[in-house]
């Protein structure tokens, strides 16, 4: 009888001690690679209406040969159509992007080299969730390819488009905008060749 008792006791007290529920954690990670690499997607924007975007591999910005705008006595792009750099990276987070220009050829008795007639735009392009998804262009700055010098930092800082990506528009400078140092072509141009070097040096932290 007494070792029928100890036995119930022990198990009485194995009931006592079981918990009424089990806490488990289980522990989730996952890890993005830092970027080490930039990317730069050129497109030839054609201005429409509306825009057409179509992707062109090249490091080549030609513009060819420009066409009299007779109205306004300028010489343009026919059909009108500018360059855009979309920058992108290989990982987690955006670079810092240094810009520099050289003119690299200028007709012997022109006034004016290709730097003081094309301008460069920066501005952060947002995509924005939907079905289709559209996007915003948040504009930073523009400036005459020749004063890209005058960028503060020397380019432009990637928390200038940390909501989205980096988006370098070139385009021969037709106004009517003013832009300091930027002038259209004119009939008053030496005939010939202008060219030039755009330099993106990107940065990652």
């Amino acid at each position: 009888m007494k070792r029928t008792s100890s036995v119930l006791i022990a198990l009485a007290l194995m009931l006592l001690s079981s918990p009424g529920f089990a806490a488990v954690d289980f522990f989730i990670d996952a890890e993005l690679p830092s970027s080490n690499s930039a990317s730069f997607n050129v497109s030839k924007v054609f201005v429409g209406p509306p825009l057409n975007f179509i992707p062109t591999p090249t490091f080549n910005l030609d513009f060819g040969v420009l066409s009299l705008d007779d109205v306004n006595g300028i010489f343009v792009t026919n059909p009108a159509f500018y360059w855009v750099i979309d920058v992108g990276s290989n990982g987690a987070g955006m670079p810092d992007v240094g810009v520099s220009y050289a003119n690299t050829a200028t007709p012997p008795t022109a006034t004016h080299n290709l730097g003081a007639h094309a301008t460069v735009n920066f501005a952060e392009i947002v995509t924005n969730p939907g079905t289709p998804p559209t996007q915003t262009t948040n504009d930073i700055t523009t400036v005459a390819l020749n004063n890209v010098g005058s960028l503060p930092g020397g380019g432009i800082n990637e928390t200038q488009f940390s909501d989205g990506f980096l988006r370098i528009s070139v385009g021969i400078y037709t106004g009517p905008a003013p832009i300091t140092g930027a002038s259209p072509f004119t009939a008053l141009d030496a005939p010939g060749v202008y060219s030039g070097t755009l330099t993106l040096t990107a940065t990652f932290d």
